[in-house]
């Protein structure tokens, strides 16, 4: 089978994904770095607090004289001392007081000449700064010393950075490593969030597909969908590829007449039917409201029809039951065409698929009929067969399906009957064409009234009446056309005189009319009709004899039945045996 169309991939999910995963690298890594800052921050903070008070202790040892003026020799000496021992107590590397704009007043340890002082030294404010040289890492504070608001000296301390550089980068290092796991974390589960949420966006868009692509009451395929299933066939080379059209017969009146909900009820019976026991290859649709479209890759015809017919004697068999608990009859008609046979186009093949079609409802319906020509001879060979008969049978199938079947029968009944009578060459073929086209003139009957599967007002019975007269207008350009008209006109008439259009009594109504009026009678009991199931063709001859006399003509009724009865090749209805030939060569004028 073709390949089923796949839903997309959401692309807009991988994109808002790598976006997520962006952000949240980049504030993993800001985060880091400004934890790593507020550390390094933090140890410079400590180490400054405690320099601090160290500071606070010197000047108090120092004297604010001696901060603030610039000393003597003895007092630079003494200063020196001082910050010297403190050097050495507490492990420095250096200590000085600084002049505000930088030069030395006393130092011990490292320090240089003059002291740069950062800017905010000079505005009263602290400061620390690590230092790294070609040998060492130093650590530089700066406290500044105020006397009356003024900074009068700033007291400089330098240690060795190594140890503050240490447990910088170790914090900087572990904060890196728990920025990175927690990332890791969070990477991981919106992986497995987004997607999640992208395959369950994959199933729903597949569902989305896939429901356009299905038939809502029966859950079968699109008319769309199961022509791409057959050209997809074509195109892959598939042989034999068979296509198949079934339609239910009368489902239009059924449909008005019961309501919709039988309808479907009907459609979902015929789905399932078809579902039984399918060919593996079989795609199903549904290409109409009581219509579908079937085609089976590597199946051929028979097969195809075979399926079909058991599918057909299913539905026959089964019914269908109303809301008032009558059962009426449930039938379908199937068209059938093969590939590279009857086209090499889904095109073609369909077109063959529905003449065939038509055929087999044209014929009455419930049967299954596999196309008998190649494409091209069947285009050519309906439109070179149309003739004036033709034209005037097909007119009034257009209107009513019944009614080309039913003629059918009025045809082979009558014909019969006309055997047995020995009616002459002229009036058998004017009998043919009068009992095909009897109730042409039903053309002109509204389809309210034409198709209403009840009983009929007297209104409706008045507008009936008068397609015998439309008829006998319509036929009056064939062959024959005195008997045929004549045949058209007055098949309704009774025996009894109380029939329709003149009220013709006895022997005063044509013999044509008469014996078509016995063809007829026995036709319509015999054949199913939409509102009813057929009688059996014995039930049919007991109402024919209890006819006679009062509708019919007895003789005629006795002969019909004795021959019907007694004769092997007496024609049966064509329910149980549909016709082989519609027009006989040489009907039309």
């Amino acid at each position: 089978m073709p390949r089923r169309p796949s839903a997309p991939r959401s692309r807009l999910l991988a994109v808002v994904y790598l976006i997520s995963l962006a952000v949240l690298l980049i504030l993993g890594g800001g985060l880091a770095i400004l934890a790593s800052a507020h550390v390094s921050s933090a140890a410079l903070g400590a180490s400054a607090a405690a320099d601090r008070a160290l500071g606070e202790g010197l000047l108090a040892e120092l004297g604010p004289l001696a901060v603030e003026a610039t000393p003597d020799r003895a007092e630079r000496d003494r200063m020196r001392g001082v910050l010297e021992r403190a050097v050495d107590d507490v492990g420095l590397l250096g200590l000085a007081v600084v002049a505000p704009d930088g030069r030395l007043r006393a130092s011990a340890g490292a320090i240089d000449g003059r002291v740069s002082l950062p800017p905010d030294v000079g505005a009263g404010q602290p400061a620390a700064k690590l230092i790294t040289g070609e040998d060492a890492t130093r650590l530089y504070e700066w406290f500044p010393v105020s006397l009356d608001g003024r900074t009068v000296a700033v007291l400089q301390v330098v240690r060795d950075g190594t140890g503050a550089v240490a447990t910088a980068a170790a914090a900087q290092r572990d904060i890196a490593l728990a920025a990175a796991g927690g990332s890791t974390v969070l990477i991981i589960v919106l992986f497995v969030i987004f997607r999640g949420a992208e395959r369950r966006l994959d199933r729903q868009t597949a569902q989305l597909l896939e429901s356009t692509r299905r038939d809502p009451l029966t859950g079968h395929l699109t008319h769309g969908a199961v022509v791409a299933e057959l050209t997809a066939s074509l195109d892959a080379g598939a042989q034999p590829v068979s296509v198949a059209l079934l339609d239910v017969d009368n489902f239009r009146q059924l449909n008005d007449t019961h309501g919709h909900d039988l309808g479907d009820s009907v459609i979902r019976r015929v789905a399932s039917i078809l579902d039984a026991d399918r060919p593996g290859s079989a795609a199903i649709g549904r290409s109409g409201p009581d219509e579908f479209l079937v085609t089976c890759a590597g199946t051929d015809a028979q097969s195809l029809a075979t399926w079909l017919e058991e599918a057909r004697r299913r539905l026959a068999s089964d019914g269908v039951d109303t809301a008032s608990g009558e059962e009426l009859p449930l039938t379908v008609s199937a068209g059938i065409a093969v590939a590279p046979l009857h086209g090499r186009t889904a095109t073609e093949l369909l077109s063959s698929a529905a003449m065939s079609l038509g055929e087999a409802q044209s014929g009455g319906g419930d049967q299954v009929l596999i196309s008998r020509l190649p494409y091209a001879e069947l285009v050519q060979t309906r439109r070179a067969s149309f003739s004036i008969l033709d034209g005037l049978v097909n007119a009034i199938d257009a209107r009513d399906r019944y009614t080309r079947h039913h003629s059918e029968d009025v045809a082979r009944y009558a014909l019969f009957l006309a055997r047995q009578l020995d009616f002459d060459d002229t009036m058998t073929s004017a009998l043919h064409q009068a009992a095909l086209l009897h109730d042409v003139g039903k053309i002109a009957v509204p389809d309210d009234v034409l198709r209403k599967p009840g009983a009929l007002t007297s209104d409706e019975m008045e507008v009936i009446k008068q397609h015998v007269v439309l008829g006998a207008v319509l036929v009056r350009d064939l062959a024959d056309a005195d008997l045929v008209v004549d045949g058209v006109r007055h098949h309704h008439e009774r025996w009894d005189g109380t029939g329709y259009p003149d009220g013709l009594e006895a022997e005063r109504i044509p013999l044509i009319a008469r014996v078509l009026s016995v063809a007829d009678t026995f036709s319509a009991m015999t054949t199913t009709r939409p509102y009813r199931r057929a009688l059996s063709p014995a039930i049919g001859l007991q109402r024919l004899a209890e006819a006679a006399g009062s509708q019919l003509e007895p003789r005629l009724v006795d002969v019909f039945i004795l021959a019907m009865e007694s004769q092997a090749e007496a024609p049966v209805p064509s329910d149980a045996r549909p016709p082989s030939v519609w027009l006989s060569e040489g009907t039309a004028a």
